[in-house]
């Protein structure tokens, strides 16, 4: 991404190879995080939500709030430690359709 660049000061290819390695292995594993976080709560949602167990209700959220939080965290975190400039909107954006799913879903 852009951003990336601007907050390394360095475009992609002029970072030795081992950090491209460490770049490549940590957002593959935040994208491993983010399919289980939204297969988990496909499940939940096609079951229990399904069935009427309340404690869905809750467990759909907290799991979206983690996830959500622990992004808008990281992203703030480049935003204001590096020159970069990441979508900080998109993360404020996830928490709040997460809070407006919830209220949805308890009215």
């Amino acid at each position: 991404m852009p951003y990336h660049a601007e907050a390394l000061s360095l475009s992609w290819s002029k970072l030795e190879e081992n950090m491209q390695v460490l770049i490549l292995a940590l957002m593959r594993a935040a994208g491993g995080g983010f399919l289980a976080t939204g297969l988990a709560i496909f499940v939940l949602l096609i079951i229990p939500f399904r069935t009427g167990n309340t404690w869905s209700v809750y467990t759909i959220p907290a799991i979206s709030l983690c996830t959500s939080i622990g992004t808008l965290y990281a992203t703030l975190l480049v935003k204001t430690k590096t020159p970069g400039t990441p979508p900080v909107i998109l993360g404020f954006l996830a928490l709040a359709l997460t809070i407006i799913g919830f209220i949805f879903s308890i009215i």
